[in-house]
């Protein structure tokens, strides 16, 4: 597993060379950030003691952290408990080096002694770790909370005086990393575009300079706010302009991968992209894990987390835009011929920056999407024929995260639009699949929009081929007259029927030649038949069946419905039908099919033009897995806060709200008609409204509501501000005033206008004509039901290796590319940058956060189940962790 991160971090010097690009709101490079620096105040700097001026300490750059030797160093290791108990967890700390771990968070607070401190360090220096030293305190004085007040003292007296005599030793100088608080913050924000961090950054702004100015050039460690979950306050340029108020250039941003922003696989990648993208350093300097603190905590996955944090390659493009029609496509040839017959499903992921989503102000005042860049994947069969699968335009994707493509093929050769044929094809083989590609269109955008982009896990799921087809291109393959009147023919790639009499039947026999001894008649199958009417049978009421003879004598007759009213009149029309024979006709007869054949009724026997059918079809509709899941898209159950929900504006901001005891207060006054609305909707990634939701929740009204005409009712508006109130006002017939309700809504129809692309601006629920008082809210979840193909890819291309990044080749280009217009524009970027963690916790959890410990012994490797997956697990500390050179 260690060849993965060594392969990625040769990379990560080639990376930094490559083309970069994108913007945020707050800006781009360097000479975009405001470089002000707040005085650290008057002091004497004369009465204190100062590290070595050329002491050689750890670095970073835009996305990594060196070591002394200037190599790149990748943190493994644990958080120690060490303020709880020093006398007993200095021993911890020669066992968490012999756990694998090249780094220590060692957690201090005011109780901790400089000698106590003095202790570890040179413990630490001897086990030759890094000390990634952070600040904490009892209950919510620092983490958790947005008072600064604690926070400014313990830097004037803890770090700067009680610890200095530590901090500036020469021997400690390359092992220290400076976290100068545990997850202190402006709380429950959660939202990029938010104005409500300005006060968290001026006041980092002030301790970095103040710990500049008393002569430290190591790293110092920024957690994120809110618990040190929030990591969307180093976004839009803040955490530069806080790099840019360091006169060492030496930050790293912590996070704490806890908590509904981090609890899937999507989250997790969505915060390592948008970090990414700041061009700043970051690393997890805490997560817990799965199962910890029950579902209401939003668990994570830790072996997820620690997965991701090795890294993962995408392929990129820069491309030289000169026209709004430029086009530039890649293809990749596939190392066997593949049949992608049956409905096989291309795919990959994209990431669209926010330039290319050209977000625009319409006279309403609303940002309106209106990007133009369009995405396509396509084949190519081993003729060179080539066949679009689909295409998608930069209107329909969510930028500056990564977004799905996913396109199913068509089934058989008859299903094919001649509009996906490119490039001259008249026709395309799905059975003898040679190349796969994807082509990138400027489709009408500016040419001054330029930025990356990337693509990730390009794969293509089986099709299932069907049993039987015929498709008479030739012949009439067997089918002919199996009583009525009727003429059978075939012509121009098609079987022809025409009508004599008032019905007929059309059947396949079993004989010499014949296929249908190979269909298994002993499952239920689907038959597609694709049927041209001609409008001259228009006002006819028909009515067919199909039916089949089984057993060596015949003597067992099947037959199941066939939805003739579904012909349309002047059009081809495909129409599917199941047939269960299996039900009804005996084990002993059903594997001797004598004939299977379609009949219909209704003609006059005067009809001039012949019915024509282009292909007919069997399959086993149940040969692909599939399963379907009830995805958790979002839930608040206010632990930790208000979870983003404020008061909306409605009502001049009279109701107020709050947290206690796990629930959201909303404290409304007499008469009060307003909303409250969760402000950071936008920022969640996961929520998608394509397949409808269900929306569920807990709401309690006071017991002295009881007999008002107050109303609720709950809301939602789209990335254009268009409001949806999916529930209808509920009164107090829908409440139990003084107890807790359970609500539920399931919302499958949406208004026309309403966009269920774009990420929504708004959530929350509205009120009127309510008495003074408080509603409580708690356990809001947002449910998505889907099925998913549970299929195993055939093609599988994650780009982890140079071959496969070299395996996509230039095809064609139009416009004002060519291909030595783009022969630099393709090169590798980072989806996730590798990242360093420090898990929690090695020892010294109580109550129900003992399933933290990752040892159940302070000085022995004596691994919990959980610490096993951490440390000898895929890509665990074992795997990756590599010693720091001091």
């Amino acid at each position: 597993m260690k060849l993965k991160l060594c392969y990625l971090a040769i990379l990560s010097s080639t990376l930094l060379l490559q083309a970069c690009g994108g913007g945020g709101l707050a800006g781009g490079d360097g000479k975009d950030i405001d470089t002000i620096r707040p005085e650290a105040g008057v002091e004497d700097e004369s009465a204190r003691p100062r590290p070595p001026e050329n002491a050689v300490v750890i670095t970073t750059d835009q996305h990594f952290i060196y070591d002394a030797a200037k190599q790149p160093v990748f943190l493994r290791g644990m958080n120690h408990l060490y303020a709880a108990n020093p006398t007993a967890r200095i021993n911890g700390i020669a066992a968490i080096k012999t756990a694998g771990s090249n780094v220590i968070r060692l957690q201090l607070d005011e109780t901790t002694t400089d000698t106590q401190f003095e202790g570890a360090m040179s413990k630490i220096v001897e086990n030759g770790m890094v000390a990634l030293v952070t600040l904490t305190a009892e209950g919510n004085k620092l983490t958790c909370t947005e008072d600064g007040s604690y926070l400014l003292t313990a830097v004037d007296d803890l770090w700067l005086k009680k610890f200095l005599p530590i901090l500036v030793q020469d021997r400690f100088q390359p092992h220290l990393m400076v976290n100068i608080a545990n997850g202190w913050g402006v709380m429950d924000v959660f939202n990029q575009d938010s104005l409500g961090y300005q006060e968290y950054i001026d006041t980092y702004k002030a301790l970095i300079r103040k710990f500049r100015t008393a002569g430290f050039k190591f790293p110092l460690v920024i957690d994120a706010p809110s618990c040190g979950q929030d990591f969307n306050a180093f976004l839009n340029g803040r955490s530069r302009e806080l790099m840019a108020a360091d006169s060492a250039k030496n930050l790293v941003f912590g996070v704490h991968a806890d908590g509904p922003k981090w609890d899937t696989s999507n989250e997790i990648i969505n915060a390592a992209t948008q970090l990414y993208n700041e061009k700043v350093p970051f690393i997890v300097t805490e997560f817990s894990g799965s199962g910890f603190g029950g579902a209401d905590e939003a668990p994570i996955d830790h072996q997820d987390l620690i997965v991701k944090s090795a890294g993962d390659v995408a392929l990129a493009f820069d491309f030289p835009w000169v026209s709004t029609s430029d086009t530039a496509a890649y293809v990749m040839t596939l190392d066997e011929v593949l049949d992608l017959r049956g409905g096989a499903v291309l795919s990959t992921n994209v990431f669209l920056d926010k330039l290319y989503a050209e977000f625009e102000l319409n006279s309403s005042g609303q940002f309106v999407q209106k990007g133009k860049l369009s995405f396509a994947l396509y084949l190519k069969d081993v003729n060179g024929n080539g066949l679009v699968t689909g295409s998608t335009s930069a209107l329909d994707l969510r930028s500056n995260q990564w977004s799905k493509l996913s396109y199913d093929l068509p089934k058989s050769a008859g299903d094919i639009d001649p509009a996906q044929l490119m490039e001259g094809a008249t026709s395309f083989d799905l059975t003898a699949v040679k190349q796969v590609g994807i082509q990138v269109m400027a489709n009408g955008k500016a040419v001054s929009l330029k930025a990356p982009i990337k693509f990730d896990e390009l794969s293509i799921l089986p099709g299932v081929p069907p049993l039987y087809v015929a498709s008479f291109d030739s012949s009439a393959e067997g089918w002919g007259k199996a009583f009525g009147s009727v003429d059978v023919a075939q012509a121009n790639g098609a079987l022809t029927l025409q009508p004599t009499g008032g019905d007929f039947a059309i059947q396949l026999p079993a004989g010499s030649g014949s296929s249908l001894s190979t269909i298994p008649f002993n499952k239920t199958l689907e038959v597609t038949y694709r049927i041209y009417l001609p409008q001259e049978y228009a006002g006819k009421n028909f009515w067919a069946k199909i039916f089949g003879q089984f057993g060596a004598g015949w003597e067992v007759w099947a037959e199941t419905s066939f939805n003739a009213s579904a012909l349309v009149p002047g059009q081809w029309t495909e129409i599917k039908t199941l047939v269960p024979f299996n039900e009804t006709v005996s084990a002993a007869h059903i594997n001797t099919a004598q004939t299977f054949g379609l009949q219909i009724g209704g003609f006059s026997g005067t009809e001039v033009e012949p019915i024509l059918v282009d292909s007919i079809s069997i399959s086993d509709p149940n040969a692909r897995p599939t399963k379907t899941i009830t995805a958790l898209q979002y839930k608040a159950s206010f632990t930790k806060g208000t979870e983003g929900f404020v008061n909306a504006g409605w009502d001049g901001g009279k109701a107020v709200t709050t947290m206690d005891n796990g629930e959201l207060l909303v404290a409304v006054p007499d008469g009060d008609g307003g909303a409250i609305n969760k402000a950071d909707i936008n920022s969640i990634a996961e929520i998608d409204f394509k397949g409808g939701v269900t929306i569920k929740m807990k709401i309690f009204v006071p017991a002295d509501w009881a007999g008002d005409d107050f109303w609720l009712k709950f809301f939602m508006q789209d990335g254009n501000w268009s409001h949806f109130e999916y529930t209808p006002a509920l009164t107090v017939d829908s409440f139990s005033p003084g107890e807790w309700k359970e609500l539920e809504f399931k919302v499958t129809e949406f208004p026309a206008n309403f966009s269920r692309t774009l990420k929504p601006q708004m959530f929350g629920m509205q009120y009127g004509n309510v008495p003074a008082g408080t509603i409580k809210i708690d356990d809001i979840e947002i449910y998505g039901d889907i099925q998913i193909d549970d299929s195993q890819p055939i093609l599988s291309v994650d780009f982890s290796t140079q071959e496969q990044l070299d395996a996509f080749q230039f095809d064609f280009a139009g416009g004002g590319f060519s291909e030595s217009a783009v022969a630099t524009a393709k090169y590798a970027d980072w989806r996730v940058v590798p990242f360093g963690w420090t898990a929690s916790s090695w020892k010294g959890h109580s109550g129900d956060a003992a399933v933290l410990d990752i040892s159940n012994d302070e000085d022995l490797v004596n691994l919990t189940e959980r610490g096993e997956e951490i440390v000898n697990g895929p890509l665990g500390i074992m795997d990756t962790s590599q010693p720091a050179n001091f």
